[in-house]
């Protein structure tokens, strides 16, 4: 049986242009806010001709985390993403290069803002995980951690701007956080 460890990573499609010092408790308003790199929202309900259209944003998404860049942070071998969409999220899922492999899934939020982070963080807590700060990652992060046998998961949730990513991996915490910059990175 394959086991599968997620990699979410949640990302809002809408970034700010001055999402750097916005203070982390102020929201956007619609009308501060731009895409990153010619990205769209998908479409919550896209008509018939439209789907192409959101297939091909939400592939865009999926861009951002090549499975290349997966292998030199996380040192996980993995195929090309598969991607899917619905209003609010975007789904990269990386079914392994290896038979009995980890299907790794980075997930993009969109729309977030800080209040949606705390919940985030609340739902994690309340969910019986632990959660710790991050200083110096994104606007504001945390992390928890689990173990499954042997093996150690970190998951790491960010904020930047209006961004929030969630990367989990069977990996070091370390290279869970690079992952993240260098998302981060792209979307700025």
């Amino acid at each position: 049986m394959r086991t599968v460890i997620r990699l979410l990573t949640t990302a809002s499609a809408a970034l700010l242009l001055s999402a750097c010092s916005a203070a982390p408790d102020q929201a956007p308003s619609e009308t501060e806010l731009d895409t990153p790199a010619g990205l769209e929202l998908p479409a919550a309900g896209p008509v018939e001709e439209d789907m192409e259209a959101a297939r091909s944003n939400a592939a865009a998404w999926c861009a951002l985390v090549p499975s290349s860049l997966v292998a030199s942070t996380l040192g996980m071998q993995l195929q090309p993403p598969t991607a899917s969409y619905s209003a609010e999220e975007v789904h990269c899922t990386y079914p392994p290069v290896e038979d009995g492999g980890r299907t790794i899934q980075v997930q993009f939020r969109l729309a977030q803002d800080h209040e949606r982070f705390l919940a985030l963080r609340e739902e994690s807590d309340s969910s019986g995980l632990s959660t710790s700060d991050l200083p110096g990652l994104g606007d504001e992060a945390f992390y928890t951690s689990s173990e499954f046998g042997e093996v150690v998961a970190y998951t790491v949730t960010a904020r930047q701007g209006s961004v929030v990513l969630t990367v989990g991996a069977p990996s070091p915490l370390e290279g869970v956080m690079e992952l993240v910059r260098q998302v981060f990175g792209q979307l700025s």
